[in-house]
C-alpha cells in the first residue's frame, strides 16, 4: 500500500481523535471559565470591557485576537457571565479554527497534533492565563507555516505578511521562532520566492524601527534589568545551571521528544535543519534563562519557557516527512493520546486548586455584599486556605468581574492589604478613583456602566471573626498601615 492510500485510510479516524481532543479542551474552557481570569488575563478583559475596544499594550497587536469573541459579546451587550464564557472559549476556538483550515484547506492533520501540543505540552497554571501573546503567536505561526510551505511559489502574500507582523510584534521569542521558520523555508523553497523574502525582510526592518522607537516602559525596564544583572555578574555558570535543572525537571517529556525528532531528521538526511534547530534551542534556552528570576515553577516561568515546546513540535509540521509518522501511525497516535491525557489531568488538578481560590473570592464578595459596601480590603493570610494559590495582584479585577455576574449594581471590589498599601497607593484614592490593581488606580468615570456600577466610597477592612461565624468590617484608612 502506498503512502497516499495509507494517508487516506488513516485520516478519518485520526481526524476524529483530534476533534475529540479539541472537544476535551473546549469542555475545560467552559468548566474553568471563571478561573481563567488570573493576572494579565483578567486585566486585558477588564480594559477591553471598559474601553469598548480590544486593548493592546507594548505594541503587541496580536492581543486583539485574544479578545475578539468577548469584544463581540460586549458589542451585543451580553451579560458579564456570557462575556466571561466567550473569553475563555476564544482561547481554544482560535487554535481550533487554525486546525480546521489545516484540515480542510491544506489537508494537514498533523497541524492538529502540533496545536494540541501547544495547548497542553508545557502548560498547567498557564492554562489559566490563556491570553499570553506568545501562545497566540505560536498558533498563528502554525497557520503561517501551512500557507508558506505549500510546494512551489508562495501565495496569499497579504495574509502571510499580516500574520508575520502580528507574530513579530507579539514577543521577542516569537522573532527567533519566525526567523527559524524563514531559514527552513529558504532551504526548501528558495526558487521563485525572492519577492516573498524581500517583503519579509522589509517587514522585519519596519517592526525593528517600530519597536526601537516606541518601546514601552515595561520593555525598557526589563532590558535595563538584564543589562544591570549582566554587568553585576549575576548571570554566571551556577545561575545558568539552576535554570537548566529547572528546564529538565519541568519539561522532561518534551525534551525527550526533541532529540527523537532530530534523529528522525538525521535519518532523512537533513543535518543542516538539525543544526539549525539545535542552534535555535541554545538561543531559546538563553533567552528563557535570562527571563527566569527564580527557578521555581510558576505561571510566569511557564510563559518564559513556552518556546521550548514550540521548538519541539514545530519540526513535525515543516521538517519531518509525513511518511515517517505514517509508518507508526497507530502507535504514535496512542502515545500522543496518553501524553495529552496526562497533561490534561495536570491541568484539571491545577484547575481544581484555582477553583478553590475562585470560590474564596466569591465568598468574600458575598460577605462584602451583605455588608452593603463596595470597597473592601482583606488580609490574604487570614482568608485564604492553605494549599490554595495566592490572590496575586489581580484580586481587585477578578472580584469586580465575578461580582458583576449578578448585575452591574452588584459590582464590588476586594483587594489585599498588600495591594492597598503598596507604595502608599491608598493615598491616591481621593474619591475620584478606585484601586484597579496593586500598582494602579483608575477613575470611576472610566468604568463601563453597562457592566460595572461602582460608586465612590471608602475602603473597609473585611476581617473574619475568630469563631468563623462571619466577618467584621471597619474603615481601612491609615490605622492598618500603622499596625
Amino acid at each position: 500500500m502506498n503512502s497516499v492510500s495509507m494517508t487516506e485510510r488513516l485520516r478519518p479516524w485520526f481526524t476524529v481523535v483530534l476533534l475529540v481532543l479539541f472537544a476535551v479542551l473546549t469542555v475545560l474552557a467552559v468548566v474553568f471559565y471563571r478561573e481563567r481570569l488570573l493576572v494579565d488575563s483578567g486585566y486585558y478583559l477588564m480594559r477591553m470591557i471598559n474601553s469598548g475596544w480590544p486593548w493592546v499594550e507594548h505594541q503587541r497587536y496580536i492581543l486583539v485576537l485574544s479578545q475578539f469573541l468577548p469584544w463581540l459579546g460586549t458589542m451585543a451587550e451580553l451579560p458579564v457571565k456570557e462575556v466571561l464564557l466567550l473569553y475563555s472559549l476564544n482561547h481554544i476556538l482560535f487554535p481550533f479554527a487554525v486546525f480546521c483550515i489545516a484540515l480542510f484547506r491544506y489537508r494537514q492533520p498533523m497541524a492538529g497534533v502540533v496545536l494540541l501540543m501547544l495547548q497542553t505540552g508545557g502548560l498547567t497554571t498557564g492554562f489559566f492565563v490563556p491570553m499570553f501573546e506568545l501562545y497566540y503567536a505560536a498558533t498563528l505561526l502554525v497557520l503561517f507555516c501551512l500557507i508558506a510551505f505549500v510546494p512551489g511559489r508562495v501565495k496569499n502574500l497579504p495574509v502571510l505578511l499580516v500574520a508575520a507582523f502580528l507574530i513579530l510584534t507579539s514577543h521577542p521569542a516569537a522573532i527567533v521562532l519566525l526567523t527559524l521558520v524563514m531559514v527552513i523555508h529558504i532551504l526548501k523553497n528558495r526558487r521563485g520566492n525572492q519577492t516573498f523574502y524581500l517583503l519579509m525582510s522589509g517587514l522585519v526592518l519596519v517592526v525593528a524601527v517600530l519597536k526601537l522607537s516606541g518601546a514601552s516602559s515595561y520593555e525598557s525596564e526589563k532590558i535595563a534589568w538584564m543589562t544591570e544583572s549582566l554587568l553585576n555578574g549575576t548571570f554566571n555558570l551556577q545561575w545558568f545551571m539552576q535554570r537548566a535543572v529547572y528546564m529538565f525537571q519541568q519539561y522532561a517529556l518534551i525534551l525527550i521528544l526533541m532529540p527523537i525528532t532530530w534523529v528522525m531528521l538525521i535519518m532523512e538526511r537533513k543535518p543542516v535543519e538539525v543544526a539549525l534547530y539545535a542552534g535555535i534551542f541554545l538561543i531559546v534556552f538563553l533567552l528563557s534563562a535570562l527571563n527566569t528570576n527564580t527557578p521555581d515553577h510558576s505561571r510566569y516561568n511557564e510563559q518564559v519557557w513556552f518556546p521550548v515546546v514550540v521548538l519541539t513540535v514545530l519540526p513535525w509540521l515543516i521538517s519531518v516527512e509525513p511518511r515517517n509518522f505514517l509508518r507508526a501511525g497507530v502507535v504514535l497516535t496512542l502515545a500522543f493520546m496518553l501524553f495529552f491525557g496526562y497533561r490534561t489531568l495536570l491541568i484539571v488538578k491545577e484547575g481544581n486548586r484555582y477553583a478553590e481560590r475562585r470560590k474564596t473570592i466569591e465568598q468574600l464578595n458575598e460577605a462584602a455584599y451583605r455588608d452593603g459596601g463596595q470597597h473592601f480590603v482583606v488580609d490574604e493570610a487570614l482568608v485564604l486556605p492553605d494549599g490554595i494559590p495566592g490572590f496575586n495582584w489581580s484580586l481587585p479585577i477578578e472580584s469586580m468581574l465575578l461580582s458583576a455576574q449578578n448585575g452591574p449594581a452588584s459590582t464590588l471590589t476586594v483587594c489585599t492589604t498588600v495591594d492597598y498599601f503598596y507604595e502608599g497607593i491608598h493615598r491616591r484614592l481621593d474619591g475620584d478613583s478606585y484601586l484597579f490593581r496593586r500598582f494602579e488606580t483608575e477613575y470611576y468615570r472610566n468604568l463601563n456602566p453597562a457592566y460595572f456600577l461602582l460608586q465612590p466610597g471608602l475602603y473597609y477592612m473585611l476581617e473574619p471573626l475568630p469563631d468563623g461565624s462571619g466577618y467584621r468590617t471597619y474603615p481601612a484608612g491609615e490605622t492598618l498601615e500603622m499596625e
